[in-house]
Formats: structure tokens, sequence, C-alpha cells
């Protein structure tokens, strides 16, 4: 069966950090009663999806909140974003940043604008396939 969300808690549970939806699902042929309990499965359009980046990946200075990203010829630009949602250890970006930026964590005050790096390859998160 197909459904919609048609409204939300409208807060995360501080807790569980989750969050309440209310879902709209034709029943036309009676399968479904009210107070029943389900497992549903989201499909997400990745097309508007929000960049995420670590929460330690930004700072904030008197331009305002920025973000060190790698350029071209792997050298450093300070980059002034706009914040959107706070996830916990992660942060919603609504402006400033490219999809693909390679965004530098952990920045310190001594990366300078157009400082030259070394760009190391993060290992897989996933676990390996057996």
């Amino acid at each position: 069966m197909i459904g919609n969300v048609v409204r939300t808690a409208g807060e995360l549970d501080p807790v569980s950090r989750t969050l309440l939806p209310e879902l709209e699902i034709p029943s036309r042929d009676g399968a479904l009663f009210a107070g029943m309990y389900a497992q549903v499965k989201f499909s997400l359009n990745e097309a508007n999806a929000p960049i995420i980046i670590p929460d330690n990946a930004f700072i904030f200075r008197t331009k305002g909140t920025q973000v060190a990203i790698v350029h071209e010829q792997n050298r450093i630009h300070w980059q002034t974003i706009q914040v959107g949602r706070d996830f916990g250890t992660q942060i919603e970006v609504l402006s400033g940043l490219e999809p693909n930026a390679r965004v530098v964590t952990n920045p310190t005050d001594d990366l300078r604008e157009g400082l030259e790096v070394i760009v190391k390859s993060q290992p897989d998160p996933s676990p390996p396939e057996k």
C-alpha cells in the first residue's frame, strides 16, 4: 500500500530522537482499521535532499558561519554558509555549499585562504562483504 505523510508532531522527542508522523493510506478493501500499528518504509525524494555536514566542520567567524573547503589544486577556501536544522552530530546547510564540496572536518584557525593541503582518503565505513 502507498500513503502520504499528512502531518507530523512538529518536534523531535529529545530522548528517542524520533518524530511522530500521521500517514494517510487508502484502504478501499477494508484491510486497515483505526488504531492499527504498521511497519512502514519511507521513500524520500533525493532530488531535493539537503546538504548535511558533520557538526565539527563549521566555525563561527566575524564573516558569519563558515566551512573550510578544499578547492581545485587542493587549496583551502573559507566559504560562508547558512545553517538550517541541527541534528545533534550533523547540521543542514541551506546555502553556500555545493553538494559535492570537499569539507574539512575539525578545521583550525591557522587554515589560511589559499593554503595548499594534502587530502587523505577516508576509509569506507561500510563493513566488508562476506
